[in-house]
């Protein structure tokens, strides 16, 4: 998992990326000072992950996107082909 911030003046972008089970990309936007939290153990858990990664109590964020990659393709530039990774 890797995790950055973009700060502005009054708001914070983070982006939170994992590979981890299906890959998978989190964009949110909040006021500046909100922190996001990741429970390990149900982030890890295969059978509970519902509110693994949250945000400081209280706080909600202004907007959340999500966006996971079913199928991660390889592109050989050499040979100019794609394959199934």
């Amino acid at each position: 998992m890797a995790y950055t911030k973009a700060e502005g003046k009054t708001d914070t972008i983070h982006y939170l990326i994992t590979s981890v089970g299906t890959p998978a990309v989190l964009i949110a936007k909040t006021k500046n000072n909100v922190s996001i939290h990741v429970h390990w153990e149900k982030f890890l858990s295969k059978n509970n992950v519902s509110n693994a990664v949250y945000f400081h109590e209280g706080e909600q964020p202004q907007y959340v996107y999500t966006l996971l990659l079913n199928r991660v393709r390889k592109f050989d530039l050499l040979l100019g082909v794609i394959t199934d990774k």
